[in-house]
């Protein structure tokens, strides 16, 4: 009932597009989901220090000993279909299954929210001071 789910965003402008974030949707038992992100040049599993649960400390620990498979292939198709169904629009997620088969596209959303590339880049106006705002 509950899968864990490949998370790749990407960006176009100017006629090009790229990825800027993928990681995994691991969930955790509780109807909420733990992110695992993706060093996006070779598909391996990057480990974030806070881990919430031991359904997802499990998932984890076994996650971090390979390469993502079929990794490739799902960034290549994320761009494709970025390029092909939306170049216009800057920004969109698309979620994957990771079968024996292959990467298997399931959907493509523009409201992906901002907290997965919070946890793993940062707040996203951290360059700003909060005397700034004064």
């Amino acid at each position: 009932p509950e899968l864990i789910t490949l998370r790749v965003l990407s960006t176009c402008a100017a006629g090009q597009c790229r990825i800027e974030l993928a990681y995994l949707e691991i969930p955790d038992g509780i109807k909420h989901y733990q992110i695992q992100p993706l060093d996006l040049e070779t598909g391996q599993l990057i480990v974030l220090p806070q881990i919430k649960s031991n359904r997802a400390q499990l998932y984890w620990q076994a996650a971090q000993l390979h390469l993502l498979p079929h990794w490739a292939q799902a960034a290549r198709s994320a761009l494709s279909a970025h390029a092909a169904l939306a170049p216009d629009l800057y920004g969109a997620a698309w979620d994957f299954i990771l079968s024996q088969e292959g990467a298997l596209l399931l959907e493509g959303n523009t409201t992906w929210g901002t907290g997965a590339w919070q946890t793993v880049r940062g707040p996203l106006l951290a360059k700003y001071a909060i005397d700034d705002y004064h």
